[in-house]
């Protein structure tokens, strides 16, 4: 008797799952939003002003230059009200000039994302753009110690190219 219900509530089961799950509009749908929703603070100042360590900053300037590879991604969207910001905070000293080698590469590669995004104006000034170039210059010198695709960085320095 009890292998019989048993047998007879798991069909009710799956059939409500069927009724439950969403279809794959749906999930394009979600996973949009998640990304949407995932990828806007990302695209602000506020985002690298809250590491707490070296590690942390490299993570989140990470996160930044994969969300500016974006193809979708439009500097006037008005989902992204931070990207001004953001790109005036890659500029600064404290990032272009960091004694960590990482947190410069992660810099300069964002630095070049938001380039190609307000292409063909920058959004920086004169002095501000050689900054940028002279910072890029120096980590396409770094390609000259990685010579394997299997260094660490090998593959962000070769982006810069």
């Amino acid at each position: 008797v009890a292998t019989a219900s048993t047998t007879s509530t798991t069909p009710a089961r799956r059939s409500s799952r069927k009724k439950v799950d969403t279809g794959p509009s749906q999930q394009v749908k979600q996973e949009h939003r998640q990304q949407t929703q995932s990828s806007q603070p990302v695209l602000s100042s506020a985002y690298l002003d809250r590491h707490v360590s070296k590690n942390d900053l490299v993570r989140r300037l990470r996160s930044v230059v994969e969300a500016l590879g974006d193809e979708d991604l439009e500097p006037d969207n008005t989902l992204y009200p931070g990207l001004d910001g953001l790109a005036a905070a890659l500029v600064e000293e404290r990032l272009l000039s960091h004694r960590d080698k990482e947190v410069r590469l992660y810099t300069v590669l964002a630095c070049m994302e938001i380039f190609s995004l307000y292409a063909p104006e920058a959004p920086w000034d004169e002095g501000e753009v050689l900054r940028v170039f002279a910072q890029m210059i120096r980590q396409l010198a770094n390609l000259a110690h990685c010579t394997s695709q299997t260094q660490a960085n090998f593959m962000n320095y070769f982006r810069l190219l």
